[in-house]
């Protein structure tokens, strides 16, 4: 069972970026073209793309809001015990029109990991709101496994993430080695 989130409405606020992460969010095109918005300019939204399920990352939402003093201990420990079976993707940043009002199930559909050719739709979306039921951020959450396969290889070196929203994608490549301690892969 997952605990609350302690970072709740604040989750568009955080300055975290994992390491080894290219974040960048644009008009839809095909890969390496840039597509225009207008008749000579290019429009485009920074979005935050983190692999939520890596406890690192956890750990730095955790004790940023340690510091603003907006958990107590007992809540920062409870979340930070969870260990999710499974991956999750966070998508949050400053203007999140382009998803507000899209559905879970749209989501689910037009977004994928991609590890080397092959593509993984994630399993469930969840769509965080503050208490004005203004959207804050998507989680995508990925198995970890399929048929007993990992989804995720262990000497895998990088996997893409892509979302679709209203007129624009959301693309994330994540360096998985960066994001391990000694030989094992942390996410």
């Amino acid at each position: 069972q997952r605990p609350e989130n302690p970072i709740g409405g604040e989750a568009a606020q955080g300055p975290y970026n994992p390491a080894g992460q290219e974040i960048s969010g644009g008009p839809r095109a095909d890969a390496g073209s840039q597509a225009s918005a207008g008749a000579d300019s290019a429009q485009y939204h920074t979005y935050v793309v983190q692999w939520w399920s890596a406890p690192i990352v956890r750990q730095a939402a955790v004790r940023a809001q340690q510091l603003r003093g907006t958990i107590t201990d007992e809540q920062a420990q409870q979340f930070l015990a969870w260990q999710p079976s499974e991956y999750i993707i966070a998508v949050w940043g400053p203007e999140m029109e382009e998803f507000q009002g899209l559905t879970d199930s749209w989501l689910q559909e037009r977004a994928y990991l991609k590890i080397k050719k092959r593509k993984t739709t994630p399993f469930r979306v969840n769509l965080l709101q503050n208490s004005e039921k203004k959207l804050q951020a998507v989680e995508f959450y990925f198995a970890r496994e399929v048929e007993g396969e990992p989804v995720i290889p262990p000497r895998e070196k990088s996997v893409e993430f892509s979302c679709a929203a209203r007129r624009y994608s959301v693309h994330a490549r994540f360096d998985l080695r960066r994001m391990q301690v000694g030989p094992e892969l942390i996410l």
